[in-house]
Protein backbone atom coordinates (compact mmCIF):
# COMPACT_ATOMS: atom_id res chain seq x y z
CA UNK A 1 0.00 0.00 0.00
CA UNK A 2 1.23 3.18 -0.84
CA UNK A 3 1.68 6.23 1.82
CA UNK A 4 -0.09 9.48 2.13
CA UNK A 5 1.17 12.49 0.83
CA UNK A 6 -0.60 15.87 1.43
CA UNK A 7 -1.59 17.61 -1.59
CA UNK A 8 -4.36 20.77 -2.78
CA UNK A 9 -6.06 18.72 -5.36
CA UNK A 10 -9.42 19.24 -4.63
CA UNK A 11 -11.83 16.21 -5.19
CA UNK A 12 -10.29 14.92 -7.98
CA UNK A 13 -9.04 11.75 -8.04
CA UNK A 14 -5.00 10.93 -9.35
CA UNK A 15 -4.84 8.71 -12.42
CA UNK A 16 -1.19 7.10 -12.33
CA UNK A 17 0.77 4.29 -14.22
CA UNK A 18 3.11 1.79 -12.47
CA UNK A 19 6.36 2.72 -13.10
CA UNK A 20 5.86 5.69 -14.29
CA UNK A 21 8.10 7.39 -11.95
CA UNK A 22 10.96 7.91 -14.04
CA UNK A 23 13.36 11.21 -14.21
CA UNK A 24 13.82 10.59 -17.57
CA UNK A 25 10.14 9.98 -18.35
CA UNK A 26 7.89 12.94 -20.13
CA UNK A 27 5.01 11.30 -19.05
CA UNK A 28 5.41 10.70 -15.79
CA UNK A 29 6.36 13.33 -12.65
CA UNK A 30 8.73 13.80 -9.62
CA UNK A 31 7.98 11.14 -6.88
CA UNK A 32 8.15 12.57 -3.77
CA UNK A 33 11.58 11.67 -1.80
CA UNK A 34 9.56 9.12 0.97
CA UNK A 35 8.32 6.88 -2.09
CA UNK A 36 11.93 5.32 -2.86
CA UNK A 37 10.42 1.96 -2.75
CA UNK A 38 7.30 2.94 -4.51
CA UNK A 39 8.65 0.09 -7.54
CA UNK A 40 8.68 -2.67 -5.04
CA UNK A 41 5.29 -1.38 -3.74
CA UNK A 42 3.74 -1.80 -7.12
CA UNK A 43 5.05 -4.89 -7.77
CA UNK A 44 4.07 -6.32 -4.23
CA UNK A 45 0.48 -5.33 -5.24
CA UNK A 46 0.60 -6.98 -8.96
CA UNK A 47 0.63 -3.56 -10.63
CA UNK A 48 3.42 -4.32 -13.32
CA UNK A 49 4.78 -1.56 -15.80
CA UNK A 50 2.48 0.69 -17.84
CA UNK A 51 -0.90 -0.50 -15.42
CA UNK A 52 -3.05 2.57 -14.63
CA UNK A 53 -3.95 2.95 -10.81
CA UNK A 54 -5.63 5.53 -8.91
CA UNK A 55 -4.76 7.66 -5.96
CA UNK A 56 -7.12 9.60 -3.44
CA UNK A 57 -7.08 13.39 -4.08
CA UNK A 58 -5.11 14.01 -1.19
CA UNK A 59 -2.53 10.66 -2.99
CA UNK A 60 -3.65 8.78 0.01
CA UNK A 61 -4.18 4.83 -1.21
CA UNK A 62 -7.91 2.89 -1.23
CA UNK A 63 -6.41 -1.30 -0.97
CA UNK A 64 -9.94 -1.81 -2.47
CA UNK A 65 -9.40 0.20 -5.19
CA UNK A 66 -6.16 -0.48 -6.32
CA UNK A 67 -6.68 -4.80 -5.79
CA UNK A 68 -9.29 -4.02 -8.76
CA UNK A 69 -6.53 -2.25 -10.57
CA UNK A 70 -4.39 -5.73 -10.01
CA UNK A 71 -7.13 -7.75 -10.41
CA UNK A 72 -6.72 -10.35 -13.02
CA UNK A 73 -10.28 -9.85 -14.57
CA UNK A 74 -9.03 -5.86 -15.00
CA UNK A 75 -5.73 -7.11 -16.87
CA UNK A 76 -7.46 -8.85 -19.23
CA UNK A 77 -8.23 -6.11 -20.67
CA UNK A 78 -6.44 -4.50 -23.54
CA UNK A 79 -4.12 -1.89 -22.39
CA UNK A 80 -6.13 1.43 -24.56
CA UNK A 81 -9.69 -0.21 -22.31
CA UNK A 82 -7.94 -0.24 -19.11
CA UNK A 83 -6.45 3.33 -19.51
CA UNK A 84 -10.43 4.51 -20.89
CA UNK A 85 -11.87 2.91 -17.93
CA UNK A 86 -9.54 4.06 -15.46
CA UNK A 87 -10.36 7.93 -17.06
CA UNK A 88 -14.31 6.99 -16.55
CA UNK A 89 -13.82 5.40 -13.42
CA UNK A 90 -11.24 8.25 -12.16
CA UNK A 91 -14.36 11.20 -12.46
CA UNK A 92 -16.86 9.48 -11.15
CA UNK A 93 -15.19 9.17 -8.23
CA UNK A 94 -14.23 12.49 -8.24
CA UNK A 95 -17.78 13.44 -8.32
CA UNK A 96 -18.73 11.55 -5.52
CA UNK A 97 -15.84 13.22 -3.40
CA UNK A 98 -17.17 16.79 -4.58
CA UNK A 99 -20.51 15.79 -3.21
CA UNK A 100 -18.44 14.55 -0.01
CA UNK A 101 -19.85 10.92 -1.24
CA UNK A 102 -17.67 7.75 -0.12
CA UNK A 103 -17.78 5.32 -2.91
CA UNK A 104 -18.61 2.60 -1.10
CA UNK A 105 -21.96 4.24 -0.26
CA UNK A 106 -22.53 5.18 -3.51
CA UNK A 107 -26.28 4.56 -4.50
CA UNK A 108 -28.28 4.52 -7.62
CA UNK A 109 -29.48 7.88 -7.11
CA UNK A 110 -25.82 9.35 -7.18
CA UNK A 111 -25.34 7.71 -10.36
CA UNK A 112 -28.54 9.51 -12.31
CA UNK A 113 -27.18 12.52 -10.41
CA UNK A 114 -24.30 12.15 -12.26
CA UNK A 115 -26.18 11.33 -15.97
CA UNK A 116 -27.71 14.17 -15.45
CA UNK A 117 -24.56 16.55 -14.74
CA UNK A 118 -22.51 14.42 -17.81
CA UNK A 119 -25.39 14.64 -20.17
CA UNK A 120 -27.07 18.23 -19.40
CA UNK A 121 -25.55 20.31 -17.28
CA UNK A 122 -21.55 19.30 -17.16
CA UNK A 123 -19.36 19.15 -13.96
CA UNK A 124 -16.69 21.80 -13.45
CA UNK A 125 -17.27 23.28 -17.18
CA UNK A 126 -17.08 19.95 -18.82
CA UNK A 127 -18.40 19.69 -22.02
CA UNK A 128 -22.11 17.90 -22.62
CA UNK A 129 -21.44 14.05 -23.50
CA UNK A 130 -23.06 12.18 -25.84
CA UNK A 131 -24.76 8.60 -25.42
CA UNK A 132 -22.35 6.56 -26.70
CA UNK A 133 -19.64 8.26 -24.43
CA UNK A 134 -21.58 7.62 -21.30
CA UNK A 135 -21.96 4.38 -22.54
CA UNK A 136 -18.68 3.81 -22.07
CA UNK A 137 -18.65 5.15 -18.94
CA UNK A 138 -21.25 2.83 -17.52
CA UNK A 139 -19.27 -0.14 -19.29
CA UNK A 140 -16.48 0.85 -17.14
CA UNK A 141 -18.13 1.79 -13.92
CA UNK A 142 -20.17 -1.71 -14.28
CA UNK A 143 -16.77 -3.39 -14.39
CA UNK A 144 -15.64 -1.83 -11.16
CA UNK A 145 -18.45 -2.00 -8.95
CA UNK A 146 -19.35 -5.61 -10.11
CA UNK A 147 -16.12 -6.58 -8.65
CA UNK A 148 -15.82 -4.57 -5.90
CA UNK A 149 -19.35 -6.42 -5.41
CA UNK A 150 -18.12 -9.67 -5.78
CA UNK A 151 -15.12 -9.18 -3.88
CA UNK A 152 -16.59 -8.13 -0.80
CA UNK A 153 -16.02 -4.25 -0.60
CA UNK A 154 -19.65 -3.34 -0.98
CA UNK A 155 -22.67 -4.94 -0.52
CA UNK A 156 -24.80 -3.42 -3.52
CA UNK A 157 -23.70 -2.11 -6.83
CA UNK A 158 -24.85 1.64 -7.61
CA UNK A 159 -25.05 0.45 -11.53
CA UNK A 160 -28.45 -1.51 -11.66
CA UNK A 161 -28.48 -4.32 -14.59
CA UNK A 162 -30.95 -5.16 -16.87
CA UNK A 163 -31.80 -8.31 -19.22
CA UNK A 164 -32.22 -8.08 -22.77
CA UNK A 165 -32.56 -10.02 -25.59
CA UNK A 166 -29.90 -10.31 -28.66
CA UNK A 167 -30.65 -10.95 -32.02
CA UNK A 168 -29.62 -14.30 -32.19
CA UNK A 169 -32.16 -14.87 -29.18
CA UNK A 170 -29.62 -15.61 -26.35
CA UNK A 171 -29.89 -13.13 -23.33
CA UNK A 172 -27.17 -11.11 -21.74
CA UNK A 173 -26.95 -8.04 -19.13
CA UNK A 174 -26.43 -4.33 -19.38
CA UNK A 175 -27.02 -0.76 -17.30
CA UNK A 176 -30.35 0.24 -16.85
CA UNK A 177 -29.06 3.87 -17.46
CA UNK A 178 -27.83 2.71 -20.92
CA UNK A 179 -29.18 5.85 -22.64
CA UNK A 180 -30.84 4.69 -26.06
CA UNK A 181 -28.98 7.53 -28.41
CA UNK A 182 -26.02 5.52 -28.80
CA UNK A 183 -24.69 5.71 -32.51
CA UNK A 184 -23.36 2.96 -34.58
CA UNK A 185 -19.82 3.08 -35.46
CA UNK A 186 -19.65 5.67 -38.76
CA UNK A 187 -17.41 4.24 -40.44
CA UNK A 188 -14.97 6.95 -42.84
CA UNK A 189 -12.00 7.07 -45.21
CA UNK A 190 -10.06 9.43 -47.43
CA UNK A 191 -9.83 9.84 -51.06
CA UNK A 192 -6.21 10.11 -52.22
CA UNK A 193 -6.33 13.79 -53.22
CA UNK A 194 -8.43 14.71 -49.95
CA UNK A 195 -5.45 13.08 -47.94
CA UNK A 196 -3.12 14.83 -49.67
CA UNK A 197 -4.58 18.39 -48.55
CA UNK A 198 -5.76 17.19 -45.07
CA UNK A 199 -1.55 16.12 -44.86
CA UNK A 200 -0.28 19.07 -46.12
CA UNK A 201 -2.22 21.38 -44.16
CA UNK A 202 -2.72 19.87 -40.63
CA UNK A 203 1.01 18.36 -40.72
CA UNK A 204 2.95 19.44 -43.01
CA UNK A 205 2.84 23.79 -42.02
CA UNK A 206 0.94 24.25 -45.47
CA UNK A 207 -1.62 26.86 -46.14
CA UNK A 208 -5.03 25.79 -48.00
CA UNK A 209 -3.56 27.25 -50.70
CA UNK A 210 -0.55 25.27 -51.03
CA UNK A 211 2.04 27.08 -49.91
CA UNK A 212 4.43 26.93 -46.97
CA UNK A 213 2.70 29.07 -43.94
CA UNK A 214 5.47 31.35 -42.60
CA UNK A 215 3.43 30.92 -38.71
CA UNK A 216 4.36 27.79 -39.01
CA UNK A 217 6.32 26.06 -36.09
CA UNK A 218 6.00 22.59 -35.87
CA UNK A 219 9.15 20.39 -35.16
CA UNK A 220 8.08 16.87 -35.23
CA UNK A 221 6.38 17.47 -38.85
CA UNK A 222 8.72 14.62 -40.54
CA UNK A 223 7.87 12.33 -37.68
CA UNK A 224 4.36 12.69 -38.25
CA UNK A 225 3.84 12.72 -41.98
CA UNK A 226 5.85 9.80 -41.99
CA UNK A 227 3.56 8.00 -39.45
CA UNK A 228 0.25 9.23 -41.61
CA UNK A 229 2.01 7.78 -44.94
CA UNK A 230 2.61 4.60 -43.09
CA UNK A 231 -1.11 4.26 -41.98
CA UNK A 232 -2.22 5.26 -45.44
CA UNK A 233 0.03 3.13 -47.80
CA UNK A 234 0.04 -0.19 -45.03
CA UNK A 235 -3.42 -0.27 -43.40
CA UNK A 236 -2.09 -0.47 -40.04
CA UNK A 237 -4.37 0.45 -36.66
CA UNK A 238 -3.24 3.19 -34.59
CA UNK A 239 -1.16 1.12 -31.95
CA UNK A 240 0.23 -1.52 -34.46
CA UNK A 241 1.85 0.72 -36.18
CA UNK A 242 2.81 3.31 -33.43
CA UNK A 243 4.66 0.12 -31.29
CA UNK A 244 6.83 -0.77 -34.34
CA UNK A 245 10.45 -1.55 -33.50
CA UNK A 246 12.82 -1.12 -35.80
CA UNK A 247 13.96 -4.80 -36.47
CA UNK A 248 10.21 -5.11 -37.23
CA UNK A 249 10.17 -2.93 -40.10
CA UNK A 250 10.40 -4.80 -43.88
CA UNK A 251 13.06 -4.30 -46.22
CA UNK A 252 12.43 -2.22 -49.33
CA UNK A 253 11.95 -4.39 -52.70
CA UNK A 254 13.81 -3.71 -55.47
CA UNK A 255 11.15 -4.07 -57.78
CA UNK A 256 8.58 -1.70 -56.57
CA UNK A 257 5.73 -3.84 -54.82
CA UNK A 258 4.44 -3.48 -51.34
CA UNK A 259 6.84 -4.99 -48.59
CA UNK A 260 5.84 -7.73 -46.24
CA UNK A 261 6.08 -7.48 -42.13
CA UNK A 262 4.30 -8.64 -39.24
CA UNK A 263 2.11 -7.23 -36.33
CA UNK A 264 2.88 -8.92 -32.99
CA UNK A 265 0.75 -10.90 -31.17
CA UNK A 266 0.69 -8.45 -27.63
CA UNK A 267 0.10 -5.44 -29.50
CA UNK A 268 -2.21 -6.83 -32.70
CA UNK A 269 -6.18 -6.43 -32.21
CA UNK A 270 -6.68 -10.26 -32.21
CA UNK A 271 -3.90 -12.20 -33.30
CA UNK A 272 -0.12 -11.59 -35.09
CA UNK A 273 -0.41 -11.57 -38.70
CA UNK A 274 1.28 -10.21 -41.67
CA UNK A 275 1.10 -6.44 -43.56
CA UNK A 276 2.26 -4.61 -46.65
CA UNK A 277 3.20 -1.37 -46.80
CA UNK A 278 3.98 0.30 -49.96
CA UNK A 279 7.59 1.46 -50.75
CA UNK A 280 6.39 5.09 -50.65
CA UNK A 281 5.92 4.55 -47.04
CA UNK A 282 9.27 2.94 -46.29
CA UNK A 283 10.86 6.21 -47.78
CA UNK A 284 8.87 8.55 -45.83
CA UNK A 285 9.64 5.93 -42.65
CA UNK A 286 13.61 6.34 -43.41
CA UNK A 287 13.50 9.74 -44.49
CA UNK A 288 12.20 10.24 -40.61
CA UNK A 289 15.00 8.38 -39.07
CA UNK A 290 17.62 9.76 -41.22
CA UNK A 291 16.93 13.38 -40.36
CA UNK A 292 13.86 14.07 -37.38
CA UNK A 293 14.64 10.80 -35.58
CA UNK A 294 18.30 11.14 -35.66
CA UNK A 295 18.36 14.32 -34.29
CA UNK A 296 16.23 13.34 -31.64
CA UNK A 297 18.20 10.98 -29.93
CA UNK A 298 21.38 12.83 -30.40
CA UNK A 299 19.66 15.12 -27.85
CA UNK A 300 18.90 12.60 -25.88
CA UNK A 301 22.40 11.06 -25.47
CA UNK A 302 23.88 14.70 -25.09
CA UNK A 303 21.51 15.09 -22.18
CA UNK A 304 22.07 11.11 -20.40
CA UNK A 305 18.37 10.64 -20.94
CA UNK A 306 18.31 7.17 -21.69
CA UNK A 307 21.20 6.61 -18.45
CA UNK A 308 18.17 7.47 -16.18
CA UNK A 309 15.96 4.80 -17.53
CA UNK A 310 15.27 2.13 -14.74
CA UNK A 311 14.30 -1.50 -16.47
CA UNK A 312 16.25 -0.83 -19.46
CA UNK A 313 17.19 -3.58 -21.50
CA UNK A 314 19.19 -3.88 -24.29
CA UNK A 315 18.82 -6.10 -27.73
CA UNK A 316 21.69 -8.04 -28.44
CA UNK A 317 20.67 -10.20 -31.37
CA UNK A 318 16.99 -11.08 -33.03
CA UNK A 319 16.85 -14.34 -34.59
CA UNK A 320 14.63 -15.02 -38.50
CA UNK A 321 12.34 -16.73 -35.95
CA UNK A 322 11.50 -13.28 -34.11
CA UNK A 323 13.10 -14.26 -31.23
CA UNK A 324 15.28 -11.47 -29.09
CA UNK A 325 18.61 -12.06 -27.19
CA UNK A 326 17.85 -8.98 -24.07
CA UNK A 327 20.77 -8.12 -21.16
CA UNK A 328 19.15 -6.37 -18.82
CA UNK A 329 20.88 -3.70 -16.37
CA UNK A 330 22.55 -6.57 -14.40
CA UNK A 331 24.07 -8.32 -17.77
CA UNK A 332 21.86 -11.29 -17.65
CA UNK A 333 21.01 -12.23 -20.98
CA UNK A 334 17.21 -13.66 -21.32
CA UNK A 335 15.13 -14.59 -24.73
CA UNK A 336 11.80 -13.35 -25.19
CA UNK A 337 9.82 -13.72 -28.55
CA UNK A 338 8.40 -10.71 -30.63
CA UNK A 339 5.02 -12.04 -29.64
CA UNK A 340 5.18 -11.07 -26.19
CA UNK A 341 6.52 -8.10 -25.81
CA UNK A 342 3.70 -5.74 -24.78
CA UNK A 343 3.38 -1.63 -25.84
CA UNK A 344 5.37 -1.34 -22.11
CA UNK A 345 7.57 -3.51 -22.70
CA UNK A 346 9.16 -2.40 -25.99
CA UNK A 347 9.20 0.98 -24.28
CA UNK A 348 12.00 -0.42 -22.49
CA UNK A 349 13.97 -1.89 -25.00
CA UNK A 350 17.23 -0.11 -26.15
CA UNK A 351 20.15 -0.90 -29.31
CA UNK A 352 23.41 0.01 -29.05
CA UNK A 353 24.58 1.94 -32.53
CA UNK A 354 27.78 3.82 -33.42
CA UNK A 355 27.09 6.48 -30.67
CA UNK A 356 25.70 4.59 -28.00
CA UNK A 357 22.22 3.37 -26.99
CA UNK A 358 19.07 4.20 -28.72
CA UNK A 359 15.80 2.73 -27.96
CA UNK A 360 14.75 0.21 -30.19
CA UNK A 361 11.20 1.67 -31.15
CA UNK A 362 10.59 3.53 -34.32
CA UNK A 363 8.64 6.39 -33.17
CA UNK A 364 10.13 8.99 -30.72
CA UNK A 365 9.25 11.85 -28.72
CA UNK A 366 11.67 15.43 -29.41
CA UNK A 367 13.08 14.84 -26.63
CA UNK A 368 14.16 11.37 -28.21
CA UNK A 369 11.88 9.03 -25.63
CA UNK A 370 9.93 6.19 -26.92
CA UNK A 371 6.60 7.47 -27.83
CA UNK A 372 3.28 6.15 -26.08
CA UNK A 373 0.90 5.08 -29.20
CA UNK A 374 -1.99 6.73 -27.33
CA UNK A 375 0.13 10.22 -27.97
CA UNK A 376 -1.11 10.05 -32.28
CA UNK A 377 -4.49 10.91 -30.94
CA UNK A 378 -3.30 14.17 -29.83
CA UNK A 379 -1.68 14.70 -33.14
CA UNK A 380 -4.53 14.27 -35.26
CA UNK A 381 -6.60 16.15 -33.01
CA UNK A 382 -4.14 19.22 -33.56
CA UNK A 383 -3.76 18.82 -36.94
CA UNK A 384 -8.01 18.98 -37.36
CA UNK A 385 -7.76 22.61 -35.44
CA UNK A 386 -5.27 23.36 -37.84
CA UNK A 387 -7.21 22.66 -40.44
CA UNK A 388 -10.45 24.20 -39.19
CA UNK A 389 -8.62 27.21 -38.36
CA UNK A 390 -7.18 27.82 -42.17
CA UNK A 391 -10.83 26.94 -43.35
CA UNK A 392 -10.27 23.43 -44.48
CA UNK A 393 -12.86 21.09 -44.27
CA UNK A 394 -11.06 18.03 -43.51
CA UNK A 395 -10.79 15.60 -40.47
CA UNK A 396 -8.84 13.05 -39.77
CA UNK A 397 -8.29 10.21 -37.37
CA UNK A 398 -6.04 7.35 -37.83
CA UNK A 399 -8.51 4.33 -38.16
CA UNK A 400 -9.93 6.20 -41.10
CA UNK A 401 -6.42 5.89 -42.77
CA UNK A 402 -6.70 2.20 -42.59
CA UNK A 403 -10.35 2.66 -44.06
CA UNK A 404 -9.02 4.51 -46.59
CA UNK A 405 -6.25 1.72 -47.04
CA UNK A 406 -8.63 -0.55 -47.75
CA UNK A 407 -11.16 1.29 -49.67
CA UNK A 408 -8.25 1.65 -52.27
Amino acid sequence: MLNSQTADAGDDWRLFRAGAFLASDPHGSDAPDEWGDLEEREDALGLEFGRPFLLRPDLSADINVLLYFASPRFRLLAPTSQLGYANNIRVFLSYLTSQGVEWREATEDHLLNYHYRRRQKPIKGQAVISGTAFARELAALTHFFVWQQESGAIQESPVKLRSYRRYDGTTGMTARLRPKDVRALDVKWLLPDTYRVWRQVGLGGYTRDGLPDRSWRGRNDGRNLAFADALWTSGLRRKEAGTLLLCELPAPRSDGTLSRGRVADAVAKGRARSFWISQAGLQAIDGYRESTRALSVLRAQAAGRYDQIRGRRIVRRVTASGQLRLEDEDGNITTESLDSLTAGDRQRLFIEGARGFEPAMLWLSESGMPLRFNTWKMVFHDANRRCEALGVGIRCYPHMLRHSFALR
